[in-house]
C-alpha cells in the first residue's frame, strides 16, 4: 500500500504545537500552586518532550522543502519565513527546557526555583506566540499555495523554437516587464552585434552559428550578460542547453559595480553545482548529472539562497542579505550554449 503523506512533516509537525502550549500551562501551573497539582519535574519533561519534538518537526520541514520541486519563485520568501519562525520557536523551546531542567530538582518554593518559573513561563508564551505565527506561515503555504499537496507544475520549458521575431524589431524590444515587476530578455539571432542591445555583453561571448528559435553563444573564455535592472528579492531563471559546451555556467543575482558583490548559482558540465557569493564564500555544493538540463535557476530571498535545475533544488545556503544588483548570466568554458531566455522575478520581501 502505497503512503498517502508527501514527506515526514505533517506527521510530526503536529506534536510541537500541542506540546508546547500544554508546557506552558504546567509551567503556569506549578509556579501558581508552587508544586502542588504538577510536580517542577512533571514540567521539565514536558518542556523535555516539546524541544524533541519542535527539533523533529523542523528539520522534517527542512527536507521536506527541498525536496519540493517547481516551487513559484513568489512563495520562497514564504518558505523563508516559515523556515525562520521555526527556527526561533525551535531555539526558546530549547532554553527553557534547559532552565526547567535545571530549576526541576529544587523546592517549587525556593526563590531561585520561582524565578526560573517565572522566566520559563515568560519564554514559553512567547514561544506559544511564535508556534502561532510559524502555524499560519504553513497553513499559507498548503492552503492557499498548495505546496505538497498538489501535482508539480508542468516540467520548465527546454529550448524550443520561439516565435520569430518581426525582422524590424530593435534588440531593445526583446527585453520585457510585466505586471509583477518579471523582467524577461528572450534574445535573437543577431542581438549580440546589432546596436541599442539592452543587455552588457563582456568577455568571450559572441554569436555563433545561428540556431532556430535560441541564440548560440560561442564561448571561449569567461564571459557575462548581464540585465540592465538593479533588483532586491529575486529569482533568476536562465533557459539553455549545454550539451555542446564544456565549463561552468552562472545564474548571477545582486551584481554590483565591484566583482565581489553579489552572488551565482553555478552548475558544471563536470558534474558539480555550486551556490557561492562572488568574494569567493562558498554557500553549499553539490554533485549533479546535467542530463536534460533545461533551466538553471538562483532564488535570493532575504538570507535564503537556494540553486535550482529545472525547477528541483539542488543546493541550499544562507547568508547576509545582499544589496540591491543586476542579475545575469556567467559562462567560463568553451563551447557553443544556446540561450533561449533570461528571466527576473522579483521576490516579496518576508
Amino acid at each position: 500500500m502505497d503512503l498517502a503523506l508527501p514527506n515526514l512533516h505533517p506527521a510530526v509537525v503536529h506534536f510541537p504545537i500541542v506540546l508546547i502550549p500544554l508546557a506552558v500551562l504546567l509551567t503556569a501551573i506549578t509556579l501558581v500552586t508552587e508544586g502542588q497539582r504538577v510536580s517542577s519535574r512533571a514540567t521539565a519533561l514536558a518542556w523535555l518532550a516539546a524541544a524533541l519534538a519542535a527539533t523533529v518537526a523542523f528539520f522534517a520541514g527542512r527536507s521536506a522543502a527541498d525536496g519540493l520541486v517547481g516551487i513559484p519563485p513568489q512563495v520562497q520568501p514564504l518558505i523563508g519565513d516559515h523556515a525562520d519562525q521555526a527556527q526561533r520557536t525551535l531555539i526558546l523551546t530549547w532554553v527553557i527546557a534547559v532552565i526547567y531542567g535545571a530549576i526541576s530538582p529544587m523546592k517549587p518554593q525556593a526563590a531561585a526555583a520561582r524565578g526560573g518559573q517565572i522566566l520559563a513561563l515568560g519564554g514559553g508564551l512567547v514561544a506559544f506566540a511564535l508556534v502561532g505565527w510559524t502555524a499560519d506561515r504553513g497553513g499559507l503555504l498548503v492552503y492557499q499555495h498548495g505546496l505538497a499537496v498538489t501535482a508539480p507544475p508542468p516540467p520548465a520549458p527546454d529550448c524550443e523554437p520561439a516565435p520569430a521575431a518581426a525582422a524590424a524589431s530593435p534588440p531593445g524590444d526583446r527585453l520585457s516587464t510585466d505586471e509583477g515587476g518579471t523582467i524577461t530578455w528572450a534574445p535573437a539571432p543577431g542581438d549580440l552585434s546589432a546596436e541599442g542591445l539592452p543587455v552588457s555583453v563582456s568577455g568571450a561571448i559572441s554569436e555563433g552559428e545561428p540556431a532556430d528559435g535560441v541564440v548560440a553563444l560561442a564561448v571561449d573564455g569567461s564571459g557575462t550578460i548581464l540585465l540592465p535592472e538593479t533588483m532586491e528579492s529575486v529569482q533568476v531563471n536562465a533557459w539553455v542547453d549545454l550539451s555542446g559546451f564544456e565549463g561552468e555556467a552562472s545564474v548571477l543575482h545582486h551584481v554590483g559595480k565591484s566583482d565581489t558583490e553579489g552572488g551565482f548559482f553555478a552548475v558544471s558540465t563536470a558534474g558539480s553545482a555550486r551556490l557561492a557569493e562572488l568574494s569567493g564564500k562558498v554557500l553549499d555544493e553539490s554533485e549533479l548529472d546535467l542530463s536534460g538540463l533545461r533551466a538553471i535557476s538562483v532564488s535570493a530571498a532575504g538570507a535564503h539562497y537556494k540553486g535550482l535545475v529545472n525547477g528541483k533544488l539542488i543546493t541550499h545556503g544562507h547568508g547576509p542579505e545582499l544589496a540591491p544588483g543586476r542579475v545575469g548570466l556567467r559562462l567560463d568554458g568553451r563551447g557553443q550554449v544556446l540561450l533561449r531566455s533570461i528571466e527576473a522575478v522579483p521576490l516579496e520581501a518576508h
